[in-house]
Protein backbone atom coordinates (compact mmCIF):
# COMPACT_ATOMS: atom_id res chain seq x y z
CA UNK A 1 0.00 0.00 0.00
CA UNK A 2 0.92 3.16 -0.40
CA UNK A 3 2.05 5.54 2.30
CA UNK A 4 2.75 8.74 0.15
CA UNK A 5 6.70 8.32 0.66
CA UNK A 6 9.07 6.05 -0.47
CA UNK A 7 7.77 2.98 1.41
CA UNK A 8 5.33 0.74 0.08
CA UNK A 9 4.36 -1.22 1.65
CA UNK A 10 -10.76 -29.20 23.35
CA UNK A 11 -17.91 -37.88 29.42
CA UNK A 12 -14.66 -36.50 30.33
CA UNK A 13 -12.59 -39.18 29.52
CA UNK A 14 -8.93 -38.61 30.09
CA UNK A 15 -6.49 -41.66 29.76
CA UNK A 16 -4.92 -43.06 32.72
CA UNK A 17 -1.43 -45.04 33.48
CA UNK A 18 -1.94 -46.07 37.26
CA UNK A 19 0.24 -47.91 39.78
CA UNK A 20 -2.90 -48.86 42.08
CA UNK A 21 -6.56 -50.17 41.45
CA UNK A 22 -9.30 -47.70 42.78
CA UNK A 23 -12.95 -47.79 41.61
CA UNK A 24 -14.61 -44.98 39.85
CA UNK A 25 -16.90 -43.38 41.25
CA UNK A 26 -19.87 -40.80 39.78
CA UNK A 27 -20.07 -38.62 42.51
CA UNK A 28 -18.75 -35.56 41.69
CA UNK A 29 -16.83 -33.85 38.53
CA UNK A 30 -12.98 -33.53 39.24
CA UNK A 31 -10.32 -32.15 37.37
CA UNK A 32 -7.23 -34.46 36.67
CA UNK A 33 -5.15 -32.77 34.69
CA UNK A 34 -4.83 -29.31 33.80
CA UNK A 35 -5.84 -30.35 30.71
CA UNK A 36 -9.00 -32.07 31.12
CA UNK A 37 -12.05 -29.52 32.54
CA UNK A 38 -15.42 -30.35 33.05
CA UNK A 39 -17.23 -28.51 30.46
CA UNK A 40 -20.77 -27.19 31.07
CA UNK A 41 -22.17 -29.28 28.04
CA UNK A 42 -20.76 -32.67 29.48
CA UNK A 43 -23.37 -34.98 30.10
CA UNK A 44 -22.73 -37.61 33.22
CA UNK A 45 -19.24 -36.24 33.24
CA UNK A 46 -17.35 -39.26 35.02
CA UNK A 47 -15.31 -38.28 37.81
CA UNK A 48 -12.50 -40.06 39.66
CA UNK A 49 -11.70 -40.62 43.56
CA UNK A 50 -7.85 -40.71 43.33
CA UNK A 51 -7.01 -41.06 46.83
CA UNK A 52 -4.12 -42.88 47.77
CA UNK A 53 -3.47 -43.37 44.25
CA UNK A 54 -0.98 -41.93 41.66
CA UNK A 55 -2.04 -41.10 38.83
CA UNK A 56 -0.71 -39.42 35.62
CA UNK A 57 -2.32 -38.62 32.08
CA UNK A 58 -0.80 -40.56 29.27
CA UNK A 59 -2.16 -38.57 26.33
CA UNK A 60 -4.63 -35.57 25.22
CA UNK A 61 -6.71 -36.72 22.62
CA UNK A 62 -7.51 -34.77 19.33
CA UNK A 63 -10.55 -36.16 17.98
CA UNK A 64 -14.30 -36.19 18.85
CA UNK A 65 -16.37 -39.17 19.44
CA UNK A 66 -20.60 -39.56 18.63
CA UNK A 67 -22.16 -39.99 21.81
CA UNK A 68 -24.34 -41.80 19.70
CA UNK A 69 -21.40 -45.13 18.76
CA UNK A 70 -21.60 -48.34 20.38
CA UNK A 71 -18.65 -48.90 21.59
CA UNK A 72 -18.09 -45.72 23.99
CA UNK A 73 -21.63 -45.59 24.61
CA UNK A 74 -21.41 -49.42 26.39
CA UNK A 75 -17.93 -47.91 27.67
CA UNK A 76 -19.40 -45.14 29.67
CA UNK A 77 -22.65 -47.06 30.76
CA UNK A 78 -19.77 -50.02 32.32
CA UNK A 79 -18.02 -47.13 33.69
CA UNK A 80 -21.46 -45.18 35.67
CA UNK A 81 -22.14 -48.78 37.12
CA UNK A 82 -18.48 -49.34 38.47
CA UNK A 83 -17.65 -52.38 36.59
CA UNK A 84 -14.30 -51.24 35.84
CA UNK A 85 -11.34 -50.35 37.88
CA UNK A 86 -8.45 -48.32 37.00
CA UNK A 87 -6.19 -50.86 36.69
CA UNK A 88 -8.50 -53.01 34.72
CA UNK A 89 -9.39 -50.63 32.22
CA UNK A 90 -6.49 -48.69 31.34
CA UNK A 91 -5.53 -50.75 28.21
CA UNK A 92 -9.06 -50.38 27.33
CA UNK A 93 -8.91 -46.55 27.65
CA UNK A 94 -5.45 -46.34 26.08
CA UNK A 95 -6.96 -48.31 23.16
CA UNK A 96 -9.40 -45.37 22.68
CA UNK A 97 -7.06 -42.98 20.42
CA UNK A 98 -9.76 -41.03 19.05
CA UNK A 99 -12.05 -40.20 22.04
CA UNK A 100 -12.19 -36.19 22.33
CA UNK A 101 -12.34 -35.11 26.53
CA UNK A 102 -15.71 -33.93 25.56
CA UNK A 103 -18.98 -35.47 24.49
CA UNK A 104 -20.35 -34.65 21.17
CA UNK A 105 -23.93 -34.17 20.08
CA UNK A 106 -23.94 -35.01 16.62
CA UNK A 107 -21.58 -32.42 15.25
CA UNK A 108 -18.52 -32.61 13.23
CA UNK A 109 -15.94 -30.21 14.61
CA UNK A 110 -14.46 -30.51 17.90
CA UNK A 111 -15.19 -27.84 20.84
CA UNK A 112 -12.74 -26.24 23.34
CA UNK A 113 -12.08 -28.39 26.42
CA UNK A 114 -12.05 -26.12 28.24
CA UNK A 115 -15.15 -22.81 28.74
CA UNK A 116 -13.73 -19.97 26.63
CA UNK A 117 -14.26 -16.28 27.43
CA UNK A 118 -16.98 -14.86 25.48
CA UNK A 119 -15.83 -14.10 22.00
CA UNK A 120 -15.82 -10.25 22.89
CA UNK A 121 -13.11 -9.89 24.73
CA UNK A 122 -10.44 -11.08 21.67
CA UNK A 123 -12.08 -8.90 19.55
CA UNK A 124 -9.34 -6.44 19.85
CA UNK A 125 -10.53 -2.57 19.57
CA UNK A 126 -9.76 -0.54 16.24
CA UNK A 127 -7.32 1.75 17.08
CA UNK A 128 -6.85 4.14 13.88
CA UNK A 129 -4.07 4.45 14.09
CA UNK A 130 -4.28 5.32 10.43
CA UNK A 131 -7.72 5.89 9.69
CA UNK A 132 -7.76 4.41 6.78
CA UNK A 133 -6.95 0.78 7.29
CA UNK A 134 -6.82 -1.50 10.50
CA UNK A 135 -7.22 -5.04 11.85
CA UNK A 136 -9.52 -4.14 14.84
CA UNK A 137 -13.22 -4.29 15.83
CA UNK A 138 -15.21 -3.27 14.59
CA UNK A 139 -13.63 -3.27 10.95
CA UNK A 140 -13.54 0.81 9.46
CA UNK A 141 -16.91 1.47 8.41
CA UNK A 142 -15.45 3.81 5.56
CA UNK A 143 -13.91 0.82 4.01
CA UNK A 144 -15.50 -1.25 0.88
CA UNK A 145 -17.89 -4.04 1.86
CA UNK A 146 -15.93 -7.56 1.97
CA UNK A 147 -19.16 -9.91 1.42
CA UNK A 148 -21.46 -10.80 -1.63
CA UNK A 149 -20.93 -9.72 -4.82
CA UNK A 150 -19.24 -6.64 -5.83
CA UNK A 151 -19.04 -4.91 -9.19
CA UNK A 152 -15.91 -3.25 -10.32
CA UNK A 153 -15.50 -1.05 -13.06
CA UNK A 154 -12.03 -1.22 -14.98
CA UNK A 155 -10.64 2.50 -16.56
CA UNK A 156 -7.59 2.07 -19.29
CA UNK A 157 -4.82 4.49 -19.78
CA UNK A 158 -1.52 5.06 -21.27
CA UNK A 159 0.39 8.11 -22.04
CA UNK A 160 2.11 10.54 -24.75
CA UNK A 161 5.30 9.11 -23.31
CA UNK A 162 4.20 5.38 -22.70
CA UNK A 163 1.61 4.74 -25.27
CA UNK A 164 0.52 0.91 -24.87
CA UNK A 165 1.37 -1.39 -27.52
CA UNK A 166 -0.73 -4.04 -25.54
CA UNK A 167 -4.03 -4.32 -26.65
CA UNK A 168 -6.46 -3.90 -23.01
CA UNK A 169 -7.72 -7.22 -23.46
CA UNK A 170 -4.03 -8.51 -23.43
CA UNK A 171 -3.35 -6.50 -20.30
CA UNK A 172 -6.76 -7.52 -18.78
CA UNK A 173 -5.69 -11.15 -19.21
CA UNK A 174 -2.93 -10.39 -16.56
CA UNK A 175 -5.59 -9.95 -13.84
CA UNK A 176 -7.90 -12.44 -14.78
CA UNK A 177 -9.49 -14.50 -13.78
CA UNK A 178 -7.06 -14.96 -10.90
CA UNK A 179 -7.61 -12.18 -9.20
CA UNK A 180 -11.40 -13.33 -8.70
CA UNK A 181 -10.58 -16.63 -8.20
CA UNK A 182 -8.72 -15.88 -5.11
CA UNK A 183 -10.87 -13.68 -3.21
CA UNK A 184 -13.76 -16.17 -3.96
CA UNK A 185 -11.48 -18.96 -2.72
CA UNK A 186 -10.04 -17.29 0.20
CA UNK A 187 -12.95 -16.20 1.59
CA UNK A 188 -15.17 -19.42 0.99
CA UNK A 189 -17.25 -18.30 -1.23
CA UNK A 190 -18.06 -15.09 0.88
CA UNK A 191 -16.62 -12.28 -1.94
CA UNK A 192 -17.35 -12.66 -5.32
CA UNK A 193 -15.37 -9.95 -7.49
CA UNK A 194 -17.41 -9.23 -10.83
CA UNK A 195 -15.22 -6.98 -12.81
CA UNK A 196 -16.75 -4.91 -16.06
CA UNK A 197 -13.92 -3.69 -18.36
CA UNK A 198 -14.31 -0.77 -20.85
CA UNK A 199 -11.88 -2.28 -23.32
CA UNK A 200 -10.58 1.48 -24.43
CA UNK A 201 -7.10 3.42 -23.77
CA UNK A 202 -8.12 6.27 -22.61
CA UNK A 203 -5.04 9.11 -23.36
CA UNK A 204 -4.31 11.21 -20.21
CA UNK A 205 -3.70 14.77 -20.54
CA UNK A 206 0.45 14.63 -19.73
CA UNK A 207 3.02 12.23 -19.70
CA UNK A 208 3.47 8.96 -17.06
CA UNK A 209 6.42 11.09 -16.02
CA UNK A 210 4.44 14.28 -14.72
CA UNK A 211 2.31 12.77 -12.52
CA UNK A 212 4.75 12.32 -9.69
CA UNK A 213 4.95 9.22 -8.46
CA UNK A 214 8.34 9.66 -7.19
CA UNK A 215 6.63 11.28 -4.37
CA UNK A 216 3.35 10.82 -5.11
CA UNK A 217 1.09 12.34 -2.19
CA UNK A 218 -2.78 11.13 -1.65
CA UNK A 219 -3.53 14.53 -3.69
CA UNK A 220 -1.60 13.97 -6.56
CA UNK A 221 -2.98 10.25 -5.98
CA UNK A 222 -6.64 11.96 -5.93
CA UNK A 223 -6.41 14.37 -8.94
CA UNK A 224 -4.69 11.56 -11.34
CA UNK A 225 -7.27 9.35 -10.55
CA UNK A 226 -9.84 11.67 -11.08
CA UNK A 227 -8.70 12.65 -14.48
CA UNK A 228 -9.29 8.81 -15.79
CA UNK A 229 -13.10 8.89 -14.11
CA UNK A 230 -13.70 11.84 -15.98
CA UNK A 231 -12.19 10.73 -19.16
CA UNK A 232 -13.78 7.03 -19.29
CA UNK A 233 -17.20 8.67 -17.66
CA UNK A 234 -19.03 9.21 -21.31
CA UNK A 235 -18.65 5.14 -22.10
CA UNK A 236 -19.37 3.83 -18.39
CA UNK A 237 -21.93 4.65 -15.88
CA UNK A 238 -20.39 4.52 -12.11
CA UNK A 239 -23.55 4.88 -10.63
CA UNK A 240 -24.07 1.01 -10.04
CA UNK A 241 -20.58 0.22 -9.42
CA UNK A 242 -19.11 -0.97 -6.20
CA UNK A 243 -15.56 0.43 -6.58
CA UNK A 244 -13.41 0.74 -10.13
CA UNK A 245 -10.11 0.05 -10.67
CA UNK A 246 -7.59 2.09 -12.90
CA UNK A 247 -5.45 -0.07 -15.00
CA UNK A 248 -2.18 2.14 -16.55
CA UNK A 249 -0.01 0.74 -19.70
CA UNK A 250 1.98 -1.55 -17.05
CA UNK A 251 5.11 -0.33 -19.99
CA UNK A 252 5.07 3.15 -18.34
CA UNK A 253 8.11 2.47 -16.03
CA UNK A 254 7.34 6.18 -14.38
CA UNK A 255 4.49 4.65 -12.53
CA UNK A 256 6.96 2.33 -10.45
CA UNK A 257 4.08 0.97 -8.06
CA UNK A 258 0.08 0.66 -8.16
CA UNK A 259 -0.79 1.76 -5.08
CA UNK A 260 -4.41 1.85 -3.04
CA UNK A 261 -6.76 4.98 -2.79
CA UNK A 262 -8.62 4.87 0.52
CA UNK A 263 -10.44 8.10 1.45
CA UNK A 264 -12.83 9.67 3.68
CA UNK A 265 -16.24 10.98 2.98
CA UNK A 266 -15.84 14.11 1.26
CA UNK A 267 -12.41 13.37 -0.20
CA UNK A 268 -13.60 10.56 -2.47
CA UNK A 269 -14.01 10.51 -6.26
CA UNK A 270 -17.11 11.98 -7.44
CA UNK A 271 -18.83 10.89 -10.66
CA UNK A 272 -22.33 10.59 -11.49
CA UNK A 273 -23.64 11.54 -8.62
CA UNK A 274 -21.44 8.90 -6.35
CA UNK A 275 -18.62 9.46 -4.06
CA UNK A 276 -16.25 6.38 -4.11
CA UNK A 277 -13.70 6.40 -1.16
CA UNK A 278 -11.74 3.34 -2.43
CA UNK A 279 -10.16 2.66 -5.28
CA UNK A 280 -6.46 1.57 -6.70
CA UNK A 281 -4.29 1.96 -9.79
CA UNK A 282 -1.59 0.01 -11.20
CA UNK A 283 1.86 0.35 -12.18
CA UNK A 284 4.46 -0.98 -14.01
CA UNK A 285 5.05 -3.75 -11.16
CA UNK A 286 1.50 -5.72 -12.52
CA UNK A 287 3.85 -7.39 -14.91
CA UNK A 288 5.40 -8.50 -11.45
CA UNK A 289 2.37 -9.21 -9.22
CA UNK A 290 0.29 -10.38 -11.64
CA UNK A 291 -3.18 -10.85 -10.75
CA UNK A 292 -2.22 -10.68 -6.80
CA UNK A 293 -1.59 -7.33 -7.15
CA UNK A 294 -5.18 -6.66 -7.14
CA UNK A 295 -5.78 -8.52 -4.21
CA UNK A 296 -3.32 -6.94 -2.20
CA UNK A 297 -4.04 -3.82 -2.81
CA UNK A 298 -8.58 -4.74 -2.58
CA UNK A 299 -7.15 -5.35 0.51
CA UNK A 300 -6.77 -2.11 1.78
CA UNK A 301 -9.63 -1.03 0.29
CA UNK A 302 -11.51 -3.55 2.54
CA UNK A 303 -9.32 -2.03 5.56
CA UNK A 304 -6.59 -4.33 5.72
CA UNK A 305 -2.68 -3.71 6.81
CA UNK A 306 0.04 -3.91 4.86
CA UNK A 307 2.07 -6.72 7.08
CA UNK A 308 5.45 -6.04 5.32
CA UNK A 309 8.11 -3.20 7.25
CA UNK A 310 7.86 0.05 5.73
CA UNK A 311 11.40 0.36 6.66
CA UNK A 312 14.23 -1.74 7.61
CA UNK A 313 14.43 -5.72 6.68
CA UNK A 314 11.01 -5.34 5.24
CA UNK A 315 9.46 -9.08 5.48
CA UNK A 316 11.11 -9.75 9.20
CA UNK A 317 7.46 -9.46 10.86
CA UNK A 318 5.17 -12.11 8.83
CA UNK A 319 7.94 -13.54 6.14
CA UNK A 320 6.06 -15.35 2.98
CA UNK A 321 3.00 -15.40 4.80
CA UNK A 322 -0.06 -13.66 3.58
CA UNK A 323 -0.27 -11.72 0.37
CA UNK A 324 -0.40 -8.53 2.42
CA UNK A 325 3.21 -8.72 3.21
CA UNK A 326 4.97 -9.86 0.32
CA UNK A 327 2.79 -10.46 -2.71
CA UNK A 328 4.54 -13.38 -4.05
CA UNK A 329 4.85 -15.19 -0.94
CA UNK A 330 4.59 -18.50 -0.60
CA UNK A 331 1.83 -18.72 2.09
CA UNK A 332 -0.52 -16.78 0.18
CA UNK A 333 -3.06 -17.63 2.34
CA UNK A 334 -4.89 -14.53 4.29
CA UNK A 335 -3.89 -14.70 8.03
CA UNK A 336 -7.04 -16.14 9.78
CA UNK A 337 -7.49 -13.00 11.66
CA UNK A 338 -7.42 -11.01 8.62
CA UNK A 339 -10.52 -13.52 7.55
CA UNK A 340 -12.33 -12.76 10.83
CA UNK A 341 -12.39 -8.91 10.45
CA UNK A 342 -13.06 -9.06 6.88
CA UNK A 343 -16.30 -11.30 8.00
CA UNK A 344 -14.79 -14.88 6.40
CA UNK A 345 -14.80 -16.27 9.70
CA UNK A 346 -17.96 -16.76 12.01
CA UNK A 347 -17.51 -15.85 15.26
CA UNK A 348 -18.08 -19.53 16.29
CA UNK A 349 -15.43 -20.53 14.08
CA UNK A 350 -13.00 -18.48 16.83
CA UNK A 351 -11.98 -19.50 20.37
CA UNK A 352 -11.17 -17.00 22.92
CA UNK A 353 -9.35 -19.02 25.58
CA UNK A 354 -9.64 -18.01 29.08
CA UNK A 355 -6.23 -17.18 31.20
CA UNK A 356 -5.61 -20.99 32.90
CA UNK A 357 -5.26 -23.53 30.65
CA UNK A 358 -6.98 -24.18 27.63
CA UNK A 359 -7.06 -26.50 25.04
CA UNK A 360 -8.90 -26.77 21.63
CA UNK A 361 -8.55 -28.17 18.25
CA UNK A 362 -8.52 -25.67 15.23
CA UNK A 363 -8.80 -27.07 11.21
CA UNK A 364 -6.81 -25.60 8.38
CA UNK A 365 -7.64 -22.03 7.57
CA UNK A 366 -7.85 -23.05 3.99
CA UNK A 367 -10.44 -25.78 4.28
CA UNK A 368 -13.86 -24.33 4.93
CA UNK A 369 -15.75 -25.02 8.37
CA UNK A 370 -14.67 -25.92 11.65
CA UNK A 371 -12.81 -24.04 14.22
CA UNK A 372 -10.02 -22.08 12.75
CA UNK A 373 -8.88 -19.19 15.35
CA UNK A 374 -7.22 -20.38 18.64
CA UNK A 375 -7.05 -16.76 20.43
CA UNK A 376 -5.58 -15.43 23.83
CA UNK A 377 -5.72 -11.82 24.86
CA UNK A 378 -2.72 -10.34 26.56
CA UNK A 379 -3.65 -6.84 26.51
CA UNK A 380 -6.89 -4.13 25.57
CA UNK A 381 -5.12 -4.29 21.99
CA UNK A 382 -3.01 -7.03 21.68
CA UNK A 383 -3.61 -11.19 21.30
CA UNK A 384 -1.86 -14.50 20.62
CA UNK A 385 -3.56 -16.22 17.87
CA UNK A 386 -2.83 -19.87 16.45
CA UNK A 387 -4.60 -20.87 13.43
CA UNK A 388 -3.14 -24.51 10.98
CA UNK A 389 -1.51 -24.17 7.93
CA UNK A 390 -1.52 -26.66 5.44
CA UNK A 391 0.34 -26.84 2.16
CA UNK A 392 -3.08 -26.64 0.18
CA UNK A 393 -5.02 -24.47 -1.82
CA UNK A 394 -2.81 -21.09 -2.21
CA UNK A 395 -0.74 -22.17 0.70
CA UNK A 396 0.40 -25.53 -1.80
CA UNK A 397 3.97 -24.62 -1.65
CA UNK A 398 4.42 -24.54 1.69
CA UNK A 399 7.60 -26.60 2.31
CA UNK A 400 6.99 -27.10 6.28
CA UNK A 401 3.06 -27.57 7.72
CA UNK A 402 1.32 -27.19 11.33
CA UNK A 403 0.37 -24.26 13.73
CA UNK A 404 1.20 -20.73 13.15
CA UNK A 405 1.39 -18.57 15.74
CA UNK A 406 1.71 -14.92 16.16
CA UNK A 407 0.85 -11.93 17.85
CA UNK A 408 -1.58 -9.30 17.16
CA UNK A 409 -1.37 -5.49 17.98
CA UNK A 410 -4.35 -3.41 16.76
CA UNK A 411 -2.12 -0.16 18.57
CA UNK A 412 0.37 -0.96 15.90
CA UNK A 413 0.02 0.89 12.66
CA UNK A 414 0.57 -0.75 9.19
CA UNK A 415 3.43 -1.29 8.01
CA UNK A 416 4.98 -1.54 11.83
CA UNK A 417 4.21 -4.79 12.77
CA UNK A 418 0.51 -5.40 13.10
CA UNK A 419 1.21 -9.03 13.19
CA UNK A 420 4.23 -10.40 14.45
CA UNK A 421 4.95 -14.46 13.85
CA UNK A 422 6.29 -15.85 16.78
CA UNK A 423 9.20 -17.31 17.85
CA UNK A 424 10.32 -13.96 16.59
CA UNK A 425 13.34 -13.28 14.55
CA UNK A 426 13.96 -10.47 13.32
CA UNK A 427 16.78 -12.28 11.08
CA UNK A 428 14.60 -15.06 9.66
CA UNK A 429 12.45 -12.79 7.13
CA UNK A 430 11.10 -16.17 5.47
CA UNK A 431 9.43 -17.40 8.10
CA UNK A 432 8.68 -20.88 6.47
CA UNK A 433 10.32 -22.78 9.31
CA UNK A 434 7.63 -21.19 12.13
CA UNK A 435 4.89 -24.15 11.74
CA UNK A 436 4.95 -25.92 14.78
CA UNK A 437 6.40 -29.93 15.38
CA UNK A 438 4.31 -32.20 17.70
CA UNK A 439 5.31 -31.47 21.31
CA UNK A 440 7.50 -28.04 20.60
CA UNK A 441 5.97 -25.21 22.94
CA UNK A 442 6.36 -21.24 22.21
CA UNK A 443 7.20 -19.50 25.25
CA UNK A 444 5.43 -15.62 25.09
CA UNK A 445 5.89 -13.23 27.73
CA UNK A 446 3.97 -15.43 30.63
CA UNK A 447 2.09 -17.19 28.48
CA UNK A 448 2.84 -20.86 26.64
CA UNK A 449 1.59 -22.33 23.53
CA UNK A 450 1.80 -26.16 23.13
CA UNK A 451 1.32 -28.32 19.87
CA UNK A 452 -0.07 -31.49 21.21
CA UNK A 453 -0.59 -33.44 18.49
CA UNK A 454 -2.12 -33.23 14.94
CA UNK A 455 -4.49 -35.39 12.42
CA UNK A 456 -6.18 -34.48 8.83
CA UNK A 457 -8.63 -33.06 10.56
CA UNK A 458 -6.71 -30.11 12.65
CA UNK A 459 -4.13 -29.46 15.12
CA UNK A 460 -4.63 -29.94 18.84
CA UNK A 461 -3.04 -26.55 20.76
CA UNK A 462 -2.93 -25.91 24.26
CA UNK A 463 -2.60 -22.00 25.75
CA UNK A 464 -1.36 -22.05 29.25
CA UNK A 465 -0.73 -18.35 31.43
CA UNK A 466 1.95 -19.05 33.81
CA UNK A 467 2.76 -17.88 37.03
CA UNK A 468 5.98 -16.61 37.84
CA UNK A 469 5.15 -16.01 42.03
Amino acid sequence: MLIYKKYRFLFLLPLFACSTSKKLTTTKILTVAPSVVASKNTINSIAIDYADTHIEPIKTIPKTIDYKNDYTENLFQDFKSNKYNLEETSHELASLENISAKLNYGTSDPDTIQNPLDISNCKLPEMMTRGDVGIGFPRIANRMKSLGNLTINIVFVDFSDAVSTMTPQEVYSILTPYAEDYFKTVSYGKLNIQFKPNFKWNRMSKPSSEYGWNNLTFHLHKEYIQEAINLADADIDFSNSDAFIIIANPDAIELKNGPAFTAYPGAGIKVDGKEFLSSATSGHDLKFWGGLWFNHEFGHEMSLVDLYAYQGSEHRFVGEYSIMGLISCTGQDLFGWEKWILGWLNDDQVICANSGISTALITPIETAGGTKLFTMPISNTAAIVVESRRAIGYDKKLPKTGPLVYIVDTNIPSGTGTIKILPFDETDTNKLESPMVVGQVIYYMNYSIKFISTDIKGDLIEIKRIDFN
